[in-house]
């Protein structure tokens, strides 16, 4: 979990992963821009330089109610995806190749082709079996099917950012 405090006017006032701070986060990230005009608590998913992340974002006001800044908590697919498997399910979360090309230090450095690969305890039979199938395989199926040769249940399910547009899915095996 990262930890992020943005003032009233966008700016980056702490990053517990960084020590980067002053940037202003409204010109680079709509979900910033919005809730500075509506301070509300937003859950996002979005895709930034270096990872896939679903985040929560909170608005801090005073005792007057007056609106102070925000305070963001931004978690990655890999909690989601251990305890997957724990259940037995594999997963992989893999982005489409538009969203890949907005990372620019990726996380978990993994790509099938050009589509990133954000969990990075990504089962490497899964991943061969994606790749020798290719994407187009999974897309446009119901929300679930069966793969009798491969003898796998496998549902997908689309990763939509902010204005409900797809950055990719998550393919769950079972």
């Amino acid at each position: 979990i990262w930890i992020q405090v943005i003032d009233t006017e966008g700016k980056s006032l702490l990053r517990s992963w960084s020590n980067k701070t002053g940037d202003d986060l409204s010109l680079v990230r709509k979900d910033v821009k919005e809730i500075l005009q509506d301070p509300k608590i937003r859950d996002t998913l979005s895709v930034g330089k270096f990872d896939l992340s679903f985040k929560s974002i909170v608005p801090l006001f005073d005792d007057k109610k007056q609106f102070l800044g925000l305070i963001e908590c931004i978690g990655k697919y890999n909690s989601i995806t251990r305890k997957m498997q724990e259940k037995g399910f594999k997963s992989i979360v893999i982005l489409n190749e538009k969203s890949s090309k907005k990372l620019q230090f990726p996380f978990t450095k993994r790509f099938i082709k050009n589509r990133y690969i954000a969990n990075i305890d990504a089962d490497e039979d899964i991943l061969s079996f994606i790749e020798d199938k290719g994407m187009k395989y999974f897309e446009g199926k119901d929300k679930f099917f069966i793969d009798t040769a491969a003898s796998l249940f496998i549902a997908v399910h689309s990763i939509n950012n902010l204005d409900k547009t797809s950055m990719g899915e998550i393919l769950i095996f079972k």
